[in-house]
This record gives structure tokens, C-alpha cells and sequence, in this order.
């Protein structure tokens, strides 16, 4: 569905599903709450739409998908997100971007709650990218990211908590973890393993404030070498 404009809408217990352009692409709504009991859809067609679920400019608004969020494409990115008040996953995540990011997020709060995994692959551009005053929390449910080409976690001039267990990073000629001018939240933010292999770095972090931990490895005082990941092949 798409539209643009006026009061922000009232939408309750809807199903996308299927395969063509993108699932939403919402733009200048002021307010408004969004449902939906879950969204699976391949974008396959090439539109004005710069990812699958493309959300801009609409303060205020909440929009929540309770159950199943699975996003697949090759021509546009999974999840944008500009200037929207929150975004809420409940269930299952799972976006996979052949050539740009899974998530993009400016000025925006993306929540991923649940117990469900959430999962990222993506060749070529980041897994996920946070911007611009987001908060990007991960509350519940294993992270799994997978980048070819490109950072796999990519945060800068944003804030990030990601609390959930059995955390997951690789990469492939990207940096693991990329934080920039970023706040880590009282939460902390965990990953029991992060690998990655032919970038600068494995793991960056620049002018990052700290309210809550930062852990890389397993809490198991009997992980075998190399548990908590390999950093390789890096500059």
C-alpha cells in the first residue's frame, strides 16, 4: 500500500504478503497507529520506492507488525525508516538485501522485540544502518547479521541497545561492529560472537559513550578458543 499526506491513518490487523513492488511506502503523515499481523513480501519490481517498507516523514506515528516480517530483494533496500516516531517487530525478522541495506534508519526509533530470531544478510551494502539521532533497540529474539562487501552493524550519531542473547556477526570484507559519535544504552549491547575477515577493522568504535556494556564472547567460562569469533585479513 502507499500514500502521502494529511492526519496520520488507523490501520488494524492487516496481512501483506506476495511479490512485486514494494509492501509500504508511506510518506508526511502526522500521528496515526499502524497494525499489521504481518508482512512477507519479494520485492522484485523496481519503483520509486527505496526499499520494501519505506516509512518518511511521520512524527508521532506507531507502527507495529506483530507477527512474521520476512523481506526479501535484489533491488531496493528491506526496511527504511525517516522521521518516524517508532517501528516495532514483534515476531520473526528476516531481510535479505542482494545489493543494499537491510535496515536504513534516520531520525527514527526501530524497536525488534519477541522471542523469534532476527536475521540480516545482505551483499554489498550494510546489514544494518542507523542514523541521524535513531535509537535502534533489540529486545528479545538471536541476532544473526551476514554481510558480504560491506559493515555488518553501522551505527553513527544514533543510539543502540541490544540485549537479546546468542547475538551473531559475520562478514566478509566489511567491519563487524561500526559505532561513530554513537550512545550505547543502559541495556548494553552483546554479541557472542562477531567474525569478520578483509575489512580495516573488526570492530570500530569512535567517540562512543557508554551507558551500558559493550560485550563481545560468550558468558561460558568453558568456550573454546575462538568462541567469541575471528577477526582476520584486516588493514
Amino acid at each position: 500500500g502507499s500514500g502521502s499526506g494529511g492526519a496520520g491513518p488507523t490501520v488494524r490487523n492487516v496481512s501483506i504478503s506476495g511479490s512485486g513492488g514494494p509492501a509500504l511506502d508511506i510518506i508526511g503523515f502526522a500521528g496515526g497507529t499502524m497494525t499489521f499481523l504481518g508482512i512477507e513480501r519479494t520485492a522484485n519490481q523496481t519503483t520509486s520506492s527505496p526499499a520494501v517498507i519505506h516509512l518518511s516523514d511521520l512524527p508521532g506515528s506507531v507502527i507495529v507488525v506483530e507477527g512474521s516480517l520476512q523481506l526479501t530483494t535484489s533491488v531496493m533496500r528491506g526496511l527504511q525508516t525517516k522521521g518516524v516516531g517508532s517501528f516495532e517487530a514483534r515476531g520473526g525478522v528476516s531481510i535479505s538485501s542482494g545489493a543494499y541495506q537491510g535496515i536504513y534508519s534516520e531520525s527514527s526509533t526501530i524497536r525488534l522485540s519477541g522471542a523469534a530470531e532476527k536475521i540480516f544478510i545482505t551483499n554489498g551494502d550494510a546489514g544494518i544502518s542507523v542514523r541521524k539521532q535513531s535509537s535502534f533497540v533489540v529486545a528479545g529474539g538471536q541476532l544473526r547479521i551476514t554481510t558480504v562487501g560491506a559493515n555488518a552493524l553501522d551505527v553513527a550519531l544514533s543510539s543502540l541497545e541490544i540485549a537479546s542473547a546468542g547475538n551473531v556477526i559475520e562478514t566478509t570484507g566489511g567491519i563487524g561492529i561500526w559505532l561513530y559519535q554513537a550512545t550505547i544504552g543502559p541495556a548494553g549491547v552483546a554479541f557472542d560472537a562477531v567474525s569478520a575477515s578483509g575489512a580495516t577493522n573488526g570492530v570500530h568504535l569512535e567517540t562512543v559513550e557508554s551507558q551500558g556494556p559493550l560485550v563481545i564472547g560468550p558468558d561460558d567460562s568453558e568456550a573454546a578458543f575462538g568462541a567469541g569469533g575471528t577477526i582476520v585479513g584486516t588493514s
